[in-house]
């Protein structure tokens, strides 16, 4: 499905929304919760930690729609509305998770309506790829290392951060991994 959905579409149990960078999804659980989970740890395995939800978990939900009156809703099996993101006749067209980690709104125009406020500055957006290498022992410590430091006048540095740019979290500026 994407990161996006748009105007009639729907999510149905375990059915999810991916970021463009991997590292934060939305999911509608098969207890009916709508979560935004981050990928946390990814030099470990990977974790995903929830950090918004829908709170509609036991509430008999059913499917997550982006209406076309421009508000995201949650019915449960007899059409009733369990929650709501109270954007009707905003205009919204489509939902989207970003990579910054927020679940957001929009309008045609590009102007949000309603947003997951989990916008994260800084968000740990890392490759695939470069995660299965850093699971690696010896290679996973060396980038560890270097990325612990950074030093853009290290030869060892410039090498293993080269290709396409990636925020680290915690880091002001882009660095790149190669994949």
């Amino acid at each position: 499905m994407g990161d996006t959905l748009n105007i009639d579409q729907e999510l149905i149990f375990d059915q999810e929304l991916v970021a463009n960078s991997g590292n934060c999804r939305v999911v509608f659980q098969g207890d009916g919760n709508l979560v935004l989970y981050r990928l946390v740890g990814p030099d470990d395995g990977g974790n995903w930690q929830p950090i918004w939800d829908t709170k509609t978990y036991g509430k008999h939900a059913k499917r997550c729609v982006m209406q076309g009156d421009g508000n995201l809703v949650i019915y449960d099996g007899n059409d009733e509305p369990k929650w709501a993101s109270n954007t009707f006749n905003s205009a919204a067209s489509f939902a989207v998770i970003q990579d910054d980690e927020n679940f957001v709104l929009y309008r045609p125009d590009g102007s949000p309506v309603w947003a997951s406020n989990t916008w994260n500055p800084n968000p740990y957006l890392v490759p695939p790829c470069a995660q299965m290498k850093t699971s690696l022992g010896h290679e996973r410590q060396h980038l560890q290392s270097l990325m612990a430091h950074p030093d853009p006048t290290n030869p060892a540095w410039k090498a293993a951060v080269s290709g396409t740019n990636r925020r680290i979290r915690g880091w002001e500026s882009l660095i790149s991994i190669k994949c």
